[in-house]
């Protein structure tokens, strides 16, 4: 029992130090090597998979070193599920190996002491190139369970950053469409990266959301607009023509649009107010700066800009529907009412900075087509005037280059005639490196690689903790407080812990979380919190199948469960107001929870199609072990529960019964 408690401390003081939670991998096969740094020792490779997208399919070895993190001396048992041929060192000494079908039995017992302690997992794959691991611990009396992420720390996080640089060249490849321009000779392969595929926004019916001056101004400098932007420059200051090729441009695009809309002339006091509280609860400072800031942070998208650039109706439908003409808008969909958009809208407009009407030439509509053609602009935006015949050199031959010495890449001085990209001298660099592993790597990606850039590129870690990096939100939130004063009831729904990234491939299943980040969920997880998951569609099932993938699991949805009727009965009454209260915190089905706290559970009646059961017995064990913290309190020590009438005290027998009872209720 001592140890048992041991290993709860272990994890808050993990969760209190968030040292990088790391491992370095080191791939390899006959031919080629790659580095990253992992998360977790976990992978799921299936076979003519390529296990990094620099690594051809087939054969290959993988090994993770670091070291492992322990504030307490703890008795620990190493187990493995998977297949392939594992080798476990902890401090040099073989403590695991495994060959062919894992077969997940744990080591004898292994006192380590407090402090830091070397670690290596090597890996091979089978035969065929599939592969799959999951490296698992435990203590006497404790459920065995996945080796959490905050418990590992890079050694030397150098070894990997000249293949990270390559990966970050590689995405910014991707983000700013030189793909599009350098069009490939031949097809990527079978798992293209998936962000070669994107466009930008459609511009059709553009006058009828934007104002001229401000897509004068935008056409002009879209760096200083939006500092974080991919579109290029195309009107650079050595332009001489550039403020007429401009006004010719808005002229084409907002050709037969009136825009003549403004906003009313006295706004809406309460509209205003009840939407700088959706503003607040949505928590939009994790991926925004209030629109009244002017000075970019360098970390945030700005919004001060916002009255300048959106006609108000245009705003709310916006808000309403930010996919509406840029499927792979960075901007989720937060599924709005359509009182909450229109009093987001009002907010936004009315603390944004007012509208700088700036005279701007008169503009030629054809000479505006002209120029749209001349520029490209049809090569990223759908739609657009585009020659096709004059595109630049194809994608095989640019990788022939030294993109530092010429072109889109390259410095100020040896760009040329090129397009000026929205590029730090890093980026540059990365891109320089990326050239030189060649473009092979763009036609070979995994989910589990897609994952990790798009949860940096949709700004996931602004609302979520993520293996002991706090959220954007813990940071930033307090900063729209005063935005709340007329709400005394608003912080005890807000403050309610947002889900951590940590666990997630490991709670729910892979068909869960798709229909989260779809917004297919018909009814919320936890409808009473104005604050709620956005929506990604698109990228929905790539996502999915990316967050499972990272902890060594291939797709899953929830499989027949055959229901053991006296547990059902069993887990009931332990649910209930008789048993371990349950029903206190969670709904079940129509009937709602029987005190009314301010935290509330999920439903009881979404667990089936959510929660994967490993999972679930690693949480009912201890709850503060995965989520420090929580409200959720622990029924059991060393396996001995409070309620020694039922099934002899076993802990884990009462929470197989309570998951049988689970299973068994109906969704509304």
């Amino acid at each position: 029992m001592k140890n048992r408690w041991l290993l709860a401390i272990a994890s808050i003081w993990l969760a209190a130090h968030p040292a990088r939670a790391d491992l370095v991998a080191h791939f390899q096969n006959k031919t080629q090597a790659d580095v990253r740094i992992d998360r977790l020792p976990a992978l799921i490779v299936a076979a003519g998979q390529s296990p990094t997208p620099f690594l051809d399919a087939g054969p290959f070895q993988v090994a993770w070193r670091g070291k492992l993190v322990l504030p307490k001396r703890l008795r620990l048992m190493f187990s493995c599920e998977g297949g392939g041929m594992l080798e476990l060192k902890i401090n040099d000494e073989v403590v695991l190996t495994q060959s062919g079908v894992f077969d997940g039995k744990p080591t004898k017992p292994l006192r380590l002491n407090p402090g830091e302690h070397k670690i290596e997992i090597s890996y091979s794959s089978r035969d065929d190139g599939s592969a799959e691991l999951r490296l698992l611990w435990e203590e006497a009396g404790m459920v065995r369970q996945v080796i959490p992420a905050k418990s590992f720390i890079v050694s030397d996080p150098a070894e990997a950053t000249p293949h990270e640089q390559s990966r970050r060249g590689r995405q910014l490849f991707a983000q700013h469409q030189c793909g599009k321009c350098h069009t490939a000779s031949d097809a990527f392969g079978k798992s293209p990266m998936p962000e070669l595929f994107e466009f930008a926004p459609i511009l059709q019916g553009l006058g009828e959301r934007v104002r001229a001056e401000w897509l004068h101004q935008w056409l002009l400098d879209p760096h200083g607009l939006r500092p974080d932007t991919q579109m290029p420059a195309l009107l650079p200051e050595d332009r001489p023509t550039r403020v007429q090729d401009a006004s010719d441009l808005v002229a084409h695009f907002l050709q037969a649009v009136k825009n003549e809309e403004t906003p009313p002339a006295v706004a809406d006091a309460k509209l205003i107010q009840n939407g700088g509280l959706v503003f607040h609860e949505l928590g939009c400072v994790a991926c925004h700066q209030r629109p009244e800031e002017t000075q970019h942070d360098g970390q945030r998208i700005p919004l001060h800009q916002t009255a300048a650039k959106f006609l108000p109706q245009a705003l709310i439908a916006y808000l309403e529907q930010p996919e509406r003409h840029h499927p792979f808008t960075q901007m989720p969909n937060f599924n709005l009412t359509a009182e909450e958009a229109q009093s987001l809208a009002a907010y936004l407009l009315s603390a944004s900075a007012e509208p700088t009407i700036k005279p701007i030439p008169p503009g030629d509509a054809a000479r505006g087509a002209v120029l749209a053609q001349s520029l490209q602009c049809g090569v990223c935006h759908p739609g657009s005037p585009m020659s096709p015949a004059d595109l630049p050199a194809k994608m095989e031959a640019i990788f022939q280059k030294d993109w530092s010495a010429g072109g889109c890449v390259a410095p100020p001085a040896q760009r040329g005639k090129s397009p000026v990209l929205n590029l730090t001298d890093d980026d540059r660099a990365a891109l320089v490196k990326f050239s030189q592993a060649g473009k092979a790597s763009l036609g070979r990606d995994q989910p589990a690689e897609y994952v990790r850039r798009q949860v940096q590129e949709r700004r996931c870690i602004g609302c979520h903790d993520d293996s002991g990096m706090a959220s954007g939100l813990d940071r930033w939130h307090s900063e729209s407080d005063d935005l709340t004063a007329h709400d005394g009831n608003l912080k005890k729904r807000v403050l309610q812990t947002r889900p951590a990234l940590d666990f997630t491939g490991e709670i729910l299943y892979t068909s869960a979380i798709e229909s989260i980040i779809a917004g297919k969920n018909q009814v919320r997880p936890r409808p009473w919190l104005g604050m709620r998951m956005p929506v990604f569609r698109y990228a929905a099932p790539l996502l999915a199948e990316g967050f499972s993938n990272n902890h060594g699991l291939a797709k899953n949805r929830p499989e027949a469960f055959t229901l053991d009727q006296e547990k059902v009965s069993i887990g009931d009454a332990l649910a209930n107001s008789k048993g371990f209260g349950c029903n206190t915190c969670h709904a079940v089905g129509e009937l709602p929870p029987t005190a009314a706290f301010e935290v509330q559970g999920v439903n009881f009646n979404l667990t089936k199609e959510r929660i994967r059961e490993p999972f679930y017995h690693r949480w009912m064990d201890d709850p503060q072990n995965v989520r420090p913290g929580t409200k959720m309190p622990r029924y059991a020590v060393g396996n001995q529960s409070q309620r020694t009438d039922v099934l002899s005290g076993d802990a884990r027998a009462q929470y197989d019964a309570i998951w049988h009872y689970l299973n068994s209720i109906a969704r509304e």
